[in-house]
């Protein structure tokens, strides 16, 4: 007996069980509600490398499953997610767009993308 994998069937129709990790609980999420690795602030997506037993499991979820690691976009996301609860923590706004700010000077071919951003880049209603 052989099994075949499709990633596109996975992505359809597989979940992937979150372990919990120091302070959470255990989920069942699909493969877009997760990344491999990303800053300790995001809280959009699980991030499957603070799962200890996943560890030796990177390739598998990388390479296989096709979990890549956070992106500039998760982090909008994020922006987006604290506005719409009306969260106001500077400090992860101010980490946030940081990493914002360094991914964009990395990549230049980001810099058609700034217009995507912009709808974000403002942050009422912050705190101390």
């Amino acid at each position: 007996m052989s099994l075949i994998f499709n990633r596109n069937d996975f992505a359809a129709n597989g979940r992937i069980y979150a372990g919990p990790s120091v302070d959470e609980t255990s989920l069942w999420l699909t493969s877009e509600e997760c990344v491999w690795s990303g800053p300790s602030w995001l809280r959009v997506k699980k991030r499957l490398d603070t799962v200890k037993k996943y560890h030796e499991l990177r390739s598998f979820f990388q390479l296989t499953l096709g979990i890549a690691d956070a992106t500039w976009k998760d982090a909008l996301e994020e922006l987006k997610g604290m506005k719409e609860s009306s969260t106001s923590n500077i400090e992860i706004v101010r980490d946030i767009y940081r990493t914002l700010w360094r991914e964009f000077e990395q990549d230049e071919s980001n810099g058609a993308s700034i217009r995507y951003v912009s709808p974000y880049l403002t942050y009422p209603n912050l705190s101390r």
